[in-house]
């Protein structure tokens, strides 16, 4: 894998905001809540389908055209915080908290 062939990039924050990545995989943020010290966190869907987790809105990376790195939090929690990869063509996301741990994207009644 050689990082050249991919094309990284960053949303500083989701919030009011939108890229071409998240126009054609449909993505929307909706904003849930905030912790007393830190940034706005967001229930986040692709295509229709809520994540069973909670982002946080800040330095949302894009990778190539297909993935997405974001912090996460439990679902209605504020933490543990940690780092997941999304597959947006795949339709997967991967924790990197306790070593590789591969989803599929879940719905939340």
């Amino acid at each position: 894998m050689n990082a050249e062939n991919y094309k990284i990039s960053k949303l500083p924050y989701i919030e009011n905001r939108s890229n071409e990545i998240m126009e054609r995989y449909e993505i929307r943020a909706q904003y849930e809540t905030e912790p007393p010290h830190g940034d706005a966190i967001y229930s986040i869907s692709i295509k229709g389908k809520a994540l069973p987790f909670w982002i946080y809105g800040r330095d949302v990376t894009f990778i190539d055209s297909s993935m997405v790195m974001v912090e996460s939090v439990r679902y209605k929690t504020w933490d543990p915080i940690e780092t997941i990869i999304i597959d947006l063509e795949n339709e997967v996301y991967v924790s990197l908290k306790n070593g590789i741990q591969i989803f599929h994207l879940l719905i939340i009644e």
